[in-house]
């Protein structure tokens, strides 16, 4: 594309080249019209001295002599070549030239028209002067009014032409003057034309780049004015516009990237055109630059695939829980609906996903907690019923077996009120945790280790298990003395029961950071990766049948994990089938300690 020319430089060149177009053509014609007027006045002077000279020289026309010396005579003294001719063309006279000497002039223009009895004007090269001459012929009348001859006067040119050459070269210097105001003029007119079009149009670049705040001023011309003022109210319509738009665009982002859920807006093509941060995070997405990608590209799954395409052909909401496989299953409730435009024509399609994977979760847990529960009492309430039952239906006057019987009731009874218990207990904690009211202490660690073991005494010493502890040093902690020394001793009841006859517990206690570790190691049966996860849920069983053989509800582990939390603390597991496993609590150190 050529490189366009500002403004000025278009009108600049095109002013001075009509003014001086007007100048040339005026001065053109004013030299045509000047030549014209002098060579009239020539021709009219030059009949005023024909005239003049025809009183004088008719008397002695046919006195040849005489009448060429007049007309030396008087042609020298008046600058003027006189020639008389007769009918003939024969030359009788001449102020210049012997007429003898002279060639015949009938055939001239003018002495042809004088001869017939018209004035006669020709301007023309003489050969006999050399010089360019203008002529004017008159014819000479007799009495009778017969043509006796003609009178030609001339004068040479030259002069009327330096004249005219002296006014033309005033013209060209007036002229040139001209076009040197006319171009200073020229110049303030294009400035004062182009100044406030170029201010415009650096408004209007400002206001390209996005700087509206700019205000046009300029000087001049109502419509250039009206132009400007109305680019200026165009901008602040323009930029109060925007700015509301970035306002609503702004708080629109704020609500999508404060959702949890997340949103996704695909237009007709299946492209993705918007979605907040929690569409990264939820869907595990490291790549943040998804605009102009297919959904299902970025997201590859079947399931969502077909929703995808289900919610295309649908005019109404949908919604539909999905399995989305990232490096995890991933359980959403994905959500559906048109997205239409302004004019309420469809231009794509909006998704909104929860992760319920937790939820899904938590409620297989509810339920499994719900049957384990039940399957808990019921266990020792059918029992129970069950030997009520004999003893009603078969009265025996054993009293052993009798007795027998209300021993296995008052087990199951008392299994029965130990899951109560335990389930009361354990929901005090939560609720105290939740309530932040249990009250935690400055108090030594290895005592409430040393009470843990002995009040484990009697059953390691019932499997010839032997629990060690060599405490390096006096280690103290915010905690609750009872309810720390009851987690720990439900572990401590765990490794012995799953331990094998004549092994050992080992504890150890040391500083970690900002932490204090407490790590039970046992040489059980050990625990299944697998399971580590679930195992401090209540009521999980690894292995139910040999679980209730060893006795306990399953519900020890899960009050520990709530001791240990409720100490703004947590545990962890470590574990090998056949080897054993690693408890390790994780108690905060003291402030005092930590600075």
């Amino acid at each position: 594309m050529a490189k366009q020319k500002r403004l000025f430089w278009n009108l600049y060149p095109t002013y001075i080249f009509i003014s001086a177009l007007c100048l040339i053509s005026v001065g053109f014609y004013f030299s045509i019209v000047m030549k014209k007027f002098f060579l009239d006045n020539t021709v009219k002077d030059l009949q005023a001295r024909s005239e003049i000279l025809l009183y004088q020289f008719k008397p002695i026309l046919f006195d040849g002599k005489i009448l060429d010396d007049k007309c030396k005579q008087i042609g020298k003294a008046s600058s003027t070549r006189i020639t008389v001719i007769l009918p003939l063309g024969k030359v009788i006279g001449d102020s210049d030239e012997n007429p003898d000497n002279m060639e015949d002039h009938s055939t001239r223009y003018e002495i042809k028209k004088a001869l017939k009895g018209d004035i006669g004007v020709s301007t023309r090269y003489s050969p006999t002067l050399k010089l360019t001459m203008m002529y004017v012929a008159k014819p000479i009348f007799g009495e009778d009014k017969k043509i006796l001859g003609a009178l030609r006067v001339s004068i040479p040119v030259s002069a009327i032409y330096e004249r005219l050459s002296l006014i033309q070269s005033r013209i060209i210097f007036i002229g040139l003057i001209a076009v040197f105001f006319a171009a200073i003029i020229g110049w303030i007119i294009a400035r004062r034309i182009s100044l406030p079009i170029e201010e415009i149009q650096k408004g209007s670049d400002n206001f390209a780049k996005g700087n509206l705040d700019y205000n046009i001023f300029v000087q001049g011309a109502y419509e250039v004015v009206s132009l400007a003022d109305s680019m200026n109210l165009m901008a602040s319509n323009l930029n109060d516009k925007i700015k509301t738009v970035k306002s609503q665009r702004n708080e629109l982002q704020t609500i999508l990237s404060t959702l949890v859920e997340a949103v996704i807006a695909i237009d007709m093509h299946e492209k993705i055109i918007s979605f907040n941060n929690s569409a990264l995070k939820m869907l595990q997405i490291k790549d943040n630059n998804l605009k102009g990608r297919i959904l299902v590209e970025a997201i590859r799954s079947s399931e969502m695939e077909r929703f995808v395409k289900k919610a295309f052909i649908s005019v109404i909401p949908l919604s539909e829980v999905i399995t989305v496989q990232i490096k995890d299953e991933v359980i959403l409730k994905a959500y559906s609906a048109p997205l239409n435009d302004d004019k309420d024509i469809r231009i794509g399609t909006v998704f909104f996903l929860y992760d319920i994977t937790r939820l899904v979760y938590l409620e297989n847990i509810r339920r499994d907690f719900t049957l384990n529960i039940l399957h808990e009492i019921k266990t020792p309430v059918t029992a129970i019923k069950g030997f009520i039952e004999t003893i009603q239906d078969n009265p025996s006057d054993d009293p052993q077996e009798t007795q027998k019987f209300f021993n296995i009731i008052s087990r199951q009874f008392d299994r029965l009120i130990e899951i109560v218990e335990v389930l009361v207990s354990l929901s005090k904690i939560e609720d105290e945790t939740e309530k932040n009211i249990i009250e935690l202490k400055e108090y030594s660690l290895n005592e409430v280790i040393i009470e843990a073991i002995n009040k484990s005494k009697e059953k390691a010493d019932g499997k010839d298990i032997k629990i060690e502890f060599n405490p390096d040093n006096e280690l103290s902690a915010k905690i609750n003395p009872k309810l720390l020394c009851r987690a720990i001793l439900n572990l401590f009841d765990n490794a012995i029961k799953y331990s094998k006859q004549g092994g050992y517990v080992d504890v150890s206690i040391y500083k970690h950071d900002s932490e204090i570790l407490i790590n039970l190691k046992d040489q059980g049966i050990g625990i299944e990766q697998e399971h580590i996860p679930r195992i401090f849920e209540r009521f999980y069983r690894i292995d139910k049948s040999r679980s209730r053989e060893r006795g306990g509800a399953g519900l020890g582990l899960a009050i520990v994990k709530h001791i240990i939390n409720a100490h703004g603390g947590y545990i962890s597991v470590e574990s090998n089938v056949g080897k054993g496993s690693l408890f390790t609590i994780h108690i905060p150190k003291l402030n005092s300690e930590n600075t």
